[in-house]
């Protein structure tokens, strides 16, 4: 699953992918895909200091990084739902991950 995450973020916006990986591993010592799964909020928080733009925040968080974990999942779940969850927490975000049919090894959730 992170690797699909990552492949697809990187096919659509390479730069956005390597510019936010890197700050991602600067700052919250997880590379991006690592961070979406172990502290999504604070992820979420980081894309926002980096644009400084709600709009383009949003876009991102939502397009390019949540909107691949709904093509994977089993049952329909709107990235809407995903980025709520996400906000609220890890908890929530890989319970409802779960709930729409992803299989997660502990080992890629356990930070």
């Amino acid at each position: 699953m992170k690797g699909y995450i990552r492949e697809y973020i990187y096919s659509k916006s390479p730069g956005t992918y390597l510019i936010l990986n890197r700050i991602s591993s600067d700052k919250l010592r997880l590379s991006l895909i690592d961070a979406l799964f172990c502290m999504p909020s604070k992820l979420y928080e980081l894309i926002s200091s980096v644009y400084n733009d709600p709009i383009t925040t949003n876009f991102i968080f939502k397009n390019l990084i949540l909107k691949p974990i709904t093509f994977k999942l089993e049952i329909n779940i709107d990235v809407e739902d995903l980025y709520q969850a996400a906000i609220e927490g890890k908890e929530k975000f890989i319970d409802l991950i779960r709930k729409g049919g992803i299989r997660l090894r502990e080992q890629s959730i356990n930070c």
